[in-house]
């Protein structure tokens, strides 16, 4: 008892609460709030993987965990080259909620009602949360609806670039859309590790038929985009603080396994650039990235119902590919814009905590488990 007393007080002084929340897409693809559950995947990665925030928060930071045991073991696996942190649970927290404490900041993988709530159920300062309109713009932003216009105004403006996006609440847009191309991918607006994406060809199957269906009464469209052949897969990572500007992070170049994220490498930025110049020229790549700090970060700000500071101070990044075509390699510049942290911000605060120690980061799974392999 005398120990867990001290412990919590020793939370009191903690200065930022980090969270890490990985089904964060499928709570804004419900919907819903504290009331949803998340499925079992998403809940397990959360527990399995609960300790990553470690990665870039600060000494004497604070992380919401599942399990302390847990999350303590499977830190101390990489503790030459992480920071002494607090680890809590909800209910420890819980039992904390009469006490005056310190945390100053709440930094979570992403904001949604489902971890305001929970944060907000267990005694976390209401000031420190957004409110729900500050959610519902984050919704907002987060679909893939909303980065429509950006993608086609980058492919407008920048050379070599290519990408086409349509909207759509129409099942018979849907058909002649695709009579009009051999491959197409159709995804709902909100999704988390391809739950949301369907490959399909001239014409719908059944079950796609049904997936459109389905989709359009719950989320309201579809979003329909030609298939590019892929050769590579990397994303742009940025921060936006709470005064609005943005900050680059870097580069972050990846694997997966047709939909989910599986790895990613831990090199230089120079070191991943050039693999991007087998391709494509630098310059491109920099238009793109001016471009994405500029005008898709300004209209997000802008948006009435993201002025609650708090949530707008939260790193995002922007998945892109080099794609093949009968001109040759092209960019494609936006495939999905995720207003949230990303793996590759994982990937880019692993390689400076472990500065050249690795060249590749890893998440699997065995036997019903996940883990973070660093080689």
């Amino acid at each position: 008892m005398c120990r867990f007393i001290i412990a919590l007080i020793s939370l009191m002084m903690a200065g930022v609460l980090h969270v890490f929340n990985p089904g964060h897409d499928l709570v804004l693809a419900s919907g819903k709030g504290i009331d949803y559950c998340p499925p079992h995947a998403a809940r397990q990665l959360q527990h399995d993987l609960g300790f990553l925030p470690a990665f870039w928060a600060q000494e004497g930071d604070v992380i919401l965990v599942d399990d302390v045991r847990g999350a303590a073991a499977a830190a101390a696996d990489f503790a030459e080259w992480l920071p002494q942190v607090k680890w809590v649970t909800l209910k420890q927290l819980l039992q904390l909620k009469d006490c005056q404490r310190q945390i100053m900041k709440v930094l979570p993988w992403g904001w949604d009602k489902m971890v305001a709530g929970q944060l907000s159920k267990v005694g976390v300062i209401r000031s420190l949360l957004p409110d729900d309109r500050a959610l519902d713009g984050i919704r907002r932003c987060s679909g893939r609806q909303a980065s429509v216009p950006w993608l086609h105004d980058i492919v407008d403006n920048i050379r070599l670039t290519v990408g086409e996006r349509w909207v759509t609440n129409d099942i018979n847009q849907v058909r002649s859309w695709l009579r009009q191309r051999r491959t197409s991918v159709i995804k709902s607006p909100w999704s988390s590790s391809g739950r949301g994406v369907r490959f399909t060809s001239d014409m719908l199957t059944v079950n796609e038929e049904g997936f459109v269906r389905n989709v359009i009464a719950q989320q309201g469209c579809v979003i329909i985009e030609p298939y590019y052949p892929r050769v590579m897969d990397f994303a742009l990572e940025f921060e936006t603080t709470q005064d609005g500007s943005v900050n680059y992070s870097g580069l972050s170049v990846f694997t997966n396994d047709g939909t989910a994220y599986t790895g990613g490498i831990l090199a230089s930025e120079e070191e991943k650039m050039q693999m991007l110049r087998q391709y494509l020229p630098e310059q491109v790549i920099c238009e793109v990235r001016d471009f994405l700090m500029t005008s898709v970060a300004r209209e997000m700000m802008q948006k009435d119902s993201l002025d609650d500071r708090k949530a707008l101070e939260i790193p995002w990044g922007v998945d892109m590919m080099v794609v093949s075509s009968d001109e040759g390699y092209r960019l494609h510049p936006l495939v999905e814009l995720n207003y949230r942290r990303t793996m590759g911000h994982v990937a880019l605060s692993v390689a400076e905590r472990t500065k050249g120690h690795f060249s590749t980061m890893q998440i699997s799974m065995t036997n019903g488990t996940y883990s973070l392999s660093l080689k």
